[in-house]
């Protein structure tokens, strides 16, 4: 009896074993199914604010996409728009999914000081093709100058914001350079129509004419017009006049372009030309053109040959890589579109992300250029972090600028917004921000920089930490892959006395602090993950070299550990003007005779480390007989399986937050702007180091406030200036206490010290006498210059001498080409 009643209590108990499994097993899938149900899902919506084009001379140009927070000052060097004579403005809307019930505008001053005119539209006319309307822009503007445009468009939920700078030009070269530059691009995709294009190209032996992906006036005819592809254009021409300064004029051209390859395959290709001219009343030069080409990976292509996952052809510099550690998935960008391929045998491609329009060529071919997008992480289980910042031109972020942070989770097959920050900032200007730092650590936390500042954004409680702030650009480096990062002590007096680096390892969350008794620390950069800092004894005279810098007395190289590897010193030399590239470090050499620092040549620690972009592991290149060069990522071979380009399941919005970030702001210190061929080049601490970065392409270089400082292009052939010491005076009184740059009555004195002498002409050229100092020291005035010679006078006697350009040249350059200069500003 006893038994079997110990045989029923365990049957029971273990029934009941069951039941309770069963009752939470029931439990976490009605759980699961609920936490699901209350996930939002959407997909990447069509963008829907409207487009705003300018109508001139017969042509539309200058199309602008539509702002949902205000730009302010970082929206104008987008564009410029020359008014025509009688200042009547005409544009366009493309309404697309908007309906638009009202417009004002507002005029300013580029510094946004002063409102110039402000004005509600009247007279919409309506049609098929969108809303034309006049802006009657009133006789209160100075021919010349540039002032910002603000169009604000009601459509009826929001308020959109356009820009564009304006001019009202004296002489408007700019219809004669848009029809060169339309009809140049035009004629390349035709051999025999081309012909009449031969006079402008500069064809040299040494131009790279293996690849379409980046063609110049050096190219050869056959690359011009696009090889033996057959290209042909597959979208409108979309013309945007980026400057126009003086004589100089920068036009850039947008399109989609299509070509059937030999195995009959379509290729489709989005292209920017850029172009730089020099208006002479004789014909309009061409100094620079400049096409970039990109293939798209669309639907009707299968990109898969053996062990190759073909991309096409690409420009190198834009592409990216990431992989996870066990080899299985690679994650990549190519055209601005974000994909992911899982290397297994029957392999699958995933087009995590793209901005490219599947309905709207407009969208495609003017956005895709606006944003970018980074790898942060590639994991074993698939998933992939990254993010896209700049531009959104769809979405539910449309019309702000911003970073936007994602997850693809691939347990579910989704891509997941993780949170948004709005930063109303250019794009150019954004992506070198965050270009010099962005990381996803292991414990969630995603760091970037911007505006001087380091933060922190938690991307499960969507806290933002600060973790230093008020930096310049030059007191910040970061490793290759952004997980090291080293920057000074805000509370420094300036970049040249902090006494202490910070040494982080973001992925690790661990913060060190490098000091050493009786020395001033500063970055210089990093070599793989080695960090190079410099180092300088205190209570040295804290004279300047002629680069504006106090050098240093040693140059240090250690590793993670903070471990020493190299120390670079030298008995009675001090080193300046360091440049760390990929593995050498590059310096000036000087010596102190007790007054100055005087030049004593130039030398480079070089490291050993193997040159290979760890963004860029896998990418391979080989000829195509009709594309040229292409590119390939190295894949396990997936025999006759053509896996096609799939999207993910779904794109989830649940986590999203719009996370407002305290803006900081960078150290005070002056900084250059240097633009050309359409594009932001960066920030410079000096006039010299700004004008180097685009001399090459006839770019320009220009202040916060958006005066141009320097442009190669706008010269006048012939100069002489009249009453020069009279011009000079204010020149000649700040020259004891020069400065990178100081502010006159009218403009700036600068510090041109490096720059060449044809550069430095420009300013001869506004009609300002230019300062430089010959080997001896002794001080001349450059007043004055033609096609052959250059006129020199000395303040000193009034003596005035002319030596022919060349020999100038070499006059100044025995000086190290120590000039100062002036310039005027709006």
């Amino acid at each position: 009896m006893k038994i079997k009643t110990k045989r029923q209590l365990q049957k029971y108990l273990i029934m009941g074993g069951i039941f309770l499994l069963a009752m939470l097993f029931y439990i976490m899938q009605s759980y699961r199914s609920m936490e699901k149900s209350n996930t939002v899902y959407a997909a990447l919506s069509e963008a829907r604010l409207p487009l705003v084009y300018v109508e001139k001379d017969g042509r539309e140009l200058n199309l602008m996409y539509g702002y949902l927070q205000d730009m302010g000052m970082s929206a104008e060097q987008e564009l410029l728009t020359v008014l025509p004579e009688n200042r009547a403005l005409q544009l366009r809307i493309s309404e697309r999914q908007s309906s638009v019930a009202s417009i004002r505008y507002e005029i300013r001053s580029l510094d946004l000081q002063q409102l110039i005119e402000t004005g509600t539209v009247s007279g919409l006319d309506r049609s098929a093709e969108g809303v034309r309307f006049q802006l009657p822009i009133q006789n209160l503007i100075r021919r010349g100058q540039q002032y910002l445009l603000r169009l604000t468009v009601d459509i009826g939920e929001h308020s959109v914001y356009y820009y564009t700078r304006i001019v009202w030009q004296q002489n408007d070269f700019s219809e004669q350079m848009l029809s060169l530059a339309e009809d140049f691009t035009k004629r390349s995709f035709s051999k025999s129509e081309a012909r009449s294009l031969s006079s402008y190209l500069e064809t040299t032996d040494t131009a790279d004419n293996s690849s379409l992906s980046h063609v110049t006036l050096k190219s050869s005819f056959q690359q011009i017009t696009f090889g033996d592809t057959g290209m042909q254009p597959a979208s409108g021409f979309y013309i945007r006049l980026k400057e126009l300064e003086g004589v100089m004029g920068e036009v850039q051209i947008r399109y989609l372009s299509s070509c059937t390859d030999s195995a009959g395959n379509p290729r489709q290709f989005w292209n920017e030309d850029n172009y730089v001219f020099r208006y002479d009343p004789q014909r309009i030069f061409i100094m620079s053109f400049d096409r970039r080409t990109e293939e798209t990976l669309h639907p009707g292509y299968h990109p898969f040959e053996g062990e190759k996952l073909l991309l096409g052809v690409q420009d190198m510099e834009r592409l990216e890589t990431m992989s996870s550690d066990s080899g299985q998935f690679t994650a990549f960008q190519a055209a601005k579109s974000l994909y992911r391929y899982e290397n297994t045998i029957h392999g699958k491609l995933l087009t995590l992300f793209s901005f490219a329009s599947e309905t709207e060529a407009e969208t495609s071919v003017v956005s895709r250029a606006d944003y970018r997008i980074r790898l942060l992480s590639a994991k074993n289980n698939g998933d992939v972090d990254f993010i896209v910042y700049g531009y959104m031109s769809r979405g539910q972020h449309e019309g702000y600028s911003g970073i936007a942070h994602y997850t693809y989770d691939n347990s579910e097959d989704t891509v997941t917004e993780n949170f948004f920050l709005p930063i109303p900032d250019n794009a150019d200007q954004l992506a070198e921000d965050v270009e010099r730092l962005s990381y996803s650590s292991g414990n969630g936390l995603f760091y970037f920089y911007y505006n001087g500042s380091i933060y922190g954004v938690d991307s499960n409680s969507f806290e933002v930490v600060t973790v230093a702030e008020g930096l310049s650009d030059w007191e910040l480096a970061s490793s290759e892959d952004c997980r090291y990062i080293a920057f000074q002590d805000r509370d420094s007096t300036d970049s040249y006395h902090s006494e202490k680096l910070s040494f982080m390892d973001l992925f690790e969350d661990r913060s060190t602090e490098l000091r050493e008794e009786g020395k001033y620390l500063r970055t210089l950069g990093f070599i793989g993950e080695d960090l190079v800092y410099g180092v300088r004894a205190k209570g040295l005279p804290e004279t300047l070299t002629l680069r504006m810098e106090e050098p240093m007395t040693g140059i240090r190289i250690v590793d993670t550990a903070q471990q020493l590897k190299s120390d670079y010193q030298k008995e009675g030399i001090y080193f300046g003007n360091a440049e760390v590239t990929e593995s050498r470090v590059h310096f000036d050499e000087y010596r102190y005779d007790g007054e100055s620092y005087q030049s004593a040549g130039d030398d480079s620690i070089i490291s050993n480390r193997e040159n290979e972009n760890s963004r860029q592991k896998g990418l391979k290149s080989y000829q195509d007989s009709e594309l040229q060069k292409c590119w390939y990522l190295e894949i396990r071979d997936v025999g006759q399986n053509r896996p096609e380009a799939e999207k993910p399941g779904k794109f989830s919005t649940e986590k999203t937050a719009s996370i407002e970030i305290i803006r900081g702001s960078r150290e005070e210190s002056t900084c250059f702007y240097a633009y050309a061929l359409g594009d932001f080049r960066g920030r410079y601490r000096t006039l010299e180091e700004a004008y180097r970065a685009v001399y090459e392409d006839f770019g320009y270089v220009k202040d916060e406030k958006g005066d141009t400082l320097w442009n190669r292009t706008d010269k006048e052939t012939f100069i002489s200036i009249r009453n020069p010491l009279d011009r000079a005076g204010e020149l000649l009184e700040e020259l004891s206490t020069l400065q990178i740059r100081s502010e006159l009555t009218d403009g700036y004195l600068l510090n041109a010290y490096g720059m060449d002498l044809n550069s430095v002409l420009y300013y001869v050229g506004k009609g300002l006498p230019a300062a430089a100092y010959t080997a001896d020291g002794t001080l001349e005035l450059i007043t004055g210059y033609s096609s052959f010679n250059v006129t020199l006078l000395n303040p000193a006697d009034g003596s005035v001498r002319v030596l022919g350009r060349e020999e100038a040249a070499q006059h100044f350059g025995a000086a190290e080409n120590r000039f100062a200069v002036m310039v005027e500003t709006q």
